[in-house]
């Protein structure tokens, strides 16, 4: 490979055009919400009992095979204990208590949901590198996925969209969203409603969770996009798991308008597409 193809090697995306209309196909549009063809589909099976009972009642079935039964732990750890514990209270909570969660609050929940593990210095056939380790794997070390905390209802913060530096532990405000008119458009870009499942005027904030594909995809090409979307649910997972360790409501949904998402964070690139979005809130008494 020639030295002017390594320069540049890490500002191509390497992505197949299959690939690139596979990510534009996947995104809501503005004219989605209008045509509400998608949204048609997901209200009649969410409404439509007989298919409800099929989804909660159908389990994979391999057929006929030898099975065998699964010992339960005689001695559990503590951290077993804690992890299981934490896994039967992970849940999507969609009402919110009205008290916003204050700085100290989501200071904590960052900790836990996306942190540094360790830090070492190495020597890389005569390079000098800074690795850092973190609580959540990526494939090849690259961590596409960046973190955006919108302030909502926390005093303590100017309200806005933050870039959430896990490296220093800071949030970066990149855009305040102090008027109506700014809260508004952000409201757009995740299509509230007054018929929305999730209690959005309740949330304390919402966290964006992007990914910059090229990071992934310059190195493995069109499966790079496969990891992006894998490393995204580990963050989400994690993300719940913080939640219920520290008590907290949260939700994830996806109904965004990706394109415009990307404009109100001043993204850099188009291939920095944020996917998923989280509500976070004190939980109401009624669901603790």
């Amino acid at each position: 490979m020639r030295q002017e193809d390594i320069l540049n090697l890490l500002a191509e995306h390497q992505l197949s055009t299959s690939t690139l209309d596979f990510l534009d196909q996947i995104k809501f549009k503005r004219y989605d919400r209008e045509s509400r063809d998608k949204f048609n589909l997901i209200s009649y099976i969410n409404s439509n009992p007989k298919l409800q009972k099929r989804i909660h009642e159908a389990c994979y079935d391999v057929g006929f095979c030898p099975t065998f039964s699964l010992p339960s732990v005689l001695h559990p750890s503590a951290a077993f204990v804690a992890l299981n514990k934490l896994n039967k209270r992970r849940k999507s909570s969609r009402v919110f208590a009205p008290e916003p969660l204050t700085l100290q609050d989501i200071s904590g929940f960052l900790q836990l949901f996306y942190t540094l593990t360790g830090c070492e210095i190495v020597n890389f056939k005569g390079t000098e590198i800074t690795k850092y380790s973190r609580n959540i794997a990526s494939g090849g070390a690259l961590y596409p996925t960046e973190i955006y905390l919108i302030n909502h209802r926390i005093q303590e913060l100017p309200f806005g969209a933050y870039r959430y530096n896990v490296v220093d532990f800071t949030l970066e405000l990149i855009k305040p969203l102090e008027t109506k008119e700014s809260m508004n458009e952000f409201y757009e870009v995740i299509m509230k409603t007054s018929t929305a499942a999730i209690d959005f005027e309740q949330t304390s904030a919402f966290v964006v969770f992007s990914s910059v594909l090229n990071k992934h995809s310059f190195k493995y090409k069109d499966f790079g996009v496969v990891l992006s979307l894998i490393e995204i649910g580990e963050f989400v997972h994690a993300a719940y798991l913080a939640g219920a360790a520290l008590e907290l409501g949260c939700c994830a949904f996806g109904g965004v308008l990706s394109n415009q998402l990307n404009q109100l964070l001043e993204l850099k690139s188009k291939l920095h597409q944020p996917f998923l979005c989280m509500a976070i809130g004190n939980l109401k008494k009624t669901e603790e």
